[in-house]
């Protein structure tokens, strides 16, 4: 009985949308390159299809993409 109450909380909490939850930011699936963060910039510019967007933002942020893609723990 606990565990089906735990598991019902679970799914009805997971369930919540916004932006926030908790006072943390939810990632968002936008693809904006100018919201998301440099590693992930970074890593689609460099291996994901090809897109002007993307490049143009990392030049923008002026951005070393080889010293940040070598310092992730892939």
């Amino acid at each position: 009985m606990k565990r089906l109450l735990l598991v019902s909380a679970a799914v009805i909490l997971s369930a919540c949308s916004g932006e926030t939850l908790g006072g943390f930011r939810a990632p968002t699936l936008s693809g904006d390159p100018a919201k998301m963060s440099a590693d992930t910039l970074c890593y689609r510019a460099a291996y994901a299809k090809e897109d002007p967007a993307l490049l143009a933002e990392v030049k923008a942020r002026n951005l070393d993409c080889g010293q940040i893609l070598e310092s992730q723990p892939f």
